[in-house]
């Protein structure tokens, strides 16, 4: 059966065949004129962007904070173990800058090949989530669990925002700290309180896991205190 003919559909020249080593089969050799090149980056574009927003919501990012730009300084800061401690009082937009920080994680990190590891969590509702297993830990806690500790990122949102601490719940929570400290895996916390504050809530529970957790956070993460006006109340007038 002939080849057909086949004519570029951005510059008009015909395509080029090129015969497959050791067969009969042919296939056509794609243009390079200006109009082919940029549809097939156009393509390229649009596949990596379907992959990298498919990748940015398997992180469990909260909806409102999908479309969040990433910030690929402030991501720099992120080398060789060390995280960010972001603080301050509500509203100022932590977790928003903790959001833009993960999605450009995801943006350097996420290939056509794989998504990175990454993951967003609410840390009231994981230590809760936990907190539940107590006295019955189970496989699917330790998933949940080993779902924090060895994602390559970890946003651990409002830390230290928790009614009802158990000493059994903060020896977890230790856990948590001291294994991304041990693996050098980056985390970035946001939190109403400063480490100070925090090691004052928790050195009433257990003071020895309270000390060794502040510790590792201290030695590993830099501090950024984030203030102002409360944001939301701006949004809701």
């Amino acid at each position: 059966m002939p080849l057909t003919t086949e004519m570029c559909p951005y510059c008009g020249e015909e395509l080029k065949r090129m015969q497959l080593p050791g067969s009969t089969h042919f296939i056509r050799i794609q243009c390079e004129c200006e109009g082919a090149v940029a549809a097939r980056r156009a393509e390229m574009i649009e596949r990596r962007s379907d992959v990298l927003r498919m990748a940015w919501e398997h992180t469990g990012v909260p909806k409102r904070y999908l479309d969040v730009k990433p910030d690929f300084a402030s991501l720099d800061k992120l080398t060789d173990g060390h995280g960010l401690y972001i603080f301050g009082v509500r509203g100022v937009g932590k977790t928003h800058h903790a959001c833009e920080i993960l999605k450009a994680y995801v943006a350097k990190n996420t290939s056509s090949a794989g998504w990175c590891s990454a993951r967003f969590i609410s840390a009231s509702k994981w230590l809760d989530g936990i907190s539940e297993c107590y006295g019955k830990w189970n496989a699917s806690a330790e998933d949940a669990f080993q779902t924090a500790a060895n994602t390559g990122l970890l946003v651990f949102d409002d830390f230290g925002k928790v009614s009802r601490v158990s000493e059994w719940s903060l020896s977890k929570l230790f856990r948590l700290v001291d294994e991304r400290y041990c693996e050098m895996k980056p985390t970035v916390f946001t939190s109403k309180y400063s480490l100070s504050q925090l090691a004052e809530r928790f050195d009433a529970i257990d003071p020895e896991s309270s000390g060794d957790m502040i510790s590792r956070i201290r030695e590993t993460c830099e501090r950024i205190e984030m203030s102002g006006d409360d944001l939301r109340l701006g949004q809701s007038a």
